[in-house]
């Protein structure tokens, strides 16, 4: 008898790993790991809470120019909804693999991404092409490291109770 397994089941649970930051406090390079698939809404919204699309688990080695998920063209710091944001312009590579291929962060050709600064969400994105200028999202973080109900991340509401909030039980007499 043998044990048949492939990479992805040796992998460990992320909060096992830890990535490598660079002086400014950005991830340099991020562990492999059994990240998991968020399901909430669409392939997309996934693809934006975690945009590892766009630049890849590590940096690519100088000598193999070409090999970036994508080229960046300009980068500036911006302010998305009260929130620091950095804003580039990005064309896809032909090393560009999607998360989810039915829905890309960027379509062929320019595009501009924004990315959170603190949580590195990818909360707009836009494809600047003329045949595709309705292509893209808009997020806004409400909070970050907060508790939430998870009935708010589930499609069909159960209604549950939120218990931060005082239940007043009036009893008539």
């Amino acid at each position: 008898m043998y044990v048949s397994a492939t990479r992805k089941s040796w992998l460990l649970p992320p909060h096992l790993v830890a990535p490598v930051y660079d002086d400014g406090g950005l991830v340099r390079r991020r562990p492999e790991a059994a990240y998991g698939e968020p399901g909430f809404g669409n392939g997309r919204f996934s693809a934006a809470l975690d945009p590892v699309e766009l630049a890849g688990n590590a940096p690519v080695p100088i000598e193999f120019p070409g090999t970036n998920a994508v080229d960046v063209d300009t980068v500036r710091r911006v302010e998305h909804e009260g929130r620091p944001a950095l804003e580039a312009t990005v064309t896809p590579t032909a090393s560009y693999h999607p998360a989810d291929p039915a829905a890309p962060l960027c379509l062929p050709g320019s595009n501009r991404v924004r990315i959170d600064f603190e949580t590195g969400v990818c909360v707009a994105s836009q494809s600047l092409e003329a045949a595709t200028p309705d292509y893209g999202h808009w997020l806004r973080i409400l909070a970050v490291d907060e508790y939430m109900l998870d009935d708010l991340f589930v499609a069909e509401s159960m209604n549950l109770t939120d218990v931060r909030r005082h239940i007043s039980w009036d009893i008539r007499a």
